[in-house]
């Protein structure tokens, strides 16, 4: 007989497991994916991750993104890094800035796992 509900069932699990670890704190995500970017061709980029971003402080853009200012010096690695975690679905630490409007990303790192 196939096994295929309690394979679905263990899957549903280990996903559920990976998001209830993901937690954002007033300064910084962490344990998140990130689940959308926007790209803009005149203005910032715009993230959404896999944890409420309510704890940051700091005001999201529109309410719930982000923003990766495009012109900081940095701003195209940081960027291919956001994309490189976003397609392998890897888990990392966002720090923002503090008060900022936008929630300006500070930096991020990848996490192991």
């Amino acid at each position: 007989m196939p096994r295929t509900p309690a394979l679905l069932a263990s899957l549903a699990a280990l996903l559920t497991a990976q998001a209830a670890n993901a937690q954002c704190f007033s300064y910084y995500c962490s344990d998140v994916v990130i689940e959308r970017i926007y790209v803009f061709p005149n203005g910032p980029t715009l993230l959404v991750t896999s944890s409420d971003q309510a704890p940051l402080n700091c005001t999201q853009e529109n309410g719930m993104y982000l923003t990766l200012d495009m012109g900081q010096p940095q701003s195209a690695v940081m960027y291919s890094f956001f994309l490189a975690v976003h397609l392998q679905q890897k888990k990392v630490m966002v720090r923002i800035e503090e008060g900022s409007q936008g929630c300006k990303i500070a930096y991020a790192a990848s996490l192991p796992g």
